[in-house]
């Protein structure tokens, strides 16, 4: 039976991890064994418990991202992920602008009318991406004593955004999370850039919208673990969070039907 870390998604402060709920939901109705845990500390200190075995690495966790790479520090594989996954190389001809890296202290002087988000480590810690227009939209994005990357992208005006569930090369569900119901993505784009991510992790969601020329462009990717579940189906979500568990730890893909 594999046991399941579920940061425990009622005391999260102000930021329930609702994606928590889909999955203990999810794992529960395949038979695996959901253990609630208040924090990273929570966790560890299942350690010294009988009810559970820490070092079996086939026992996943659930929660935000710095959560589950605790857990994948504790077991040796935080090294496995992919810290720049957000636009492929061989991905950049879907996103119909141009994409760069720079620095917080950079773009702070510079103040360019962009969209920015942090890169690599750094997107796990400071803030979601956003447009900056002005040094008022960086109040509280810098970190004293760290000029940290981020990536840059010219801007767009997207009216509907979707994300792709991925899960062995396959999409599993596309999920409407912003715009009006009536818009809809050209999914043959969808699907060929999918088809041309020849590096892709097992599993991982995708995010597409239709700007206000009506073009489906590529927003960005985003690893398939501590992914937002959008409204996908629970078993869905429990079983592409294990995939690329699976993946990550190198063990067997114990939900994979």
């Amino acid at each position: 039976m594999i046991d399941v870390y579920v940061l425990n998604p009622t005391i999260v402060a102000a930021r329930p991890q609702l994606g928590a709920f889909t999955a203990m939901k999810g794992f529960e109705f395949m038979g695996a064994k959901n253990i609630l845990v208040d924090n990273i500390a929570g966790m560890k200190n299942l350690k010294n418990s009988n009810e559970t075995d820490l070092d079996n690495k086939e026992n996943i966790a659930i929660g935000g991202i710095g959560f589950v790479k605790s857990r994948l520090d504790y077991l040796g594989y935080s090294h496995k992920l992919e810290a720049d996954l957000d636009y492929p190389l061989e991905l950049r001809k879907y996103l119909g602008r141009e994409i760069w890296t720079s620095t917080i202290d950079e773009v702070s002087r510079t103040l360019p009318s962009i969209f920015i988000k942090p890169k690599g480590e750094s997107k796990q810690k400071f803030f979601t991406g956003l447009v900056i227009n002005s040094s008022k939209d960086l109040i509280g994005k810098g970190i004293q004593g760290q000029n940290y990357e981020i990536w840059c992208s010219e801007l767009i005006n997207p009216i509907a955004e979707f994300r792709v569930f991925v899960r062995y090369g396959k999409i599993v569900d596309i999920r409407r999370y912003r715009g009006d119901y009536d818009i809809n993505p050209d999914y043959k784009i969808i699907e060929k850039c999918i088809n041309d991510f020849t590096s892709s992790p097992l599993a991982y969601g995708i995010d597409f919208c239709v700007t206000d020329k009506g073009k489906t462009l590529l927003l960005e990717v985003n690893d398939g673990f501590a992914l937002g579940d959008y409204g996908l189906n629970f078993l869905d979500y429990a079983k592409l969070n294990y995939t690329r568990w699976s993946e990550l730890v190198e063990c067997k893909d114990y939900f994979k039907f």
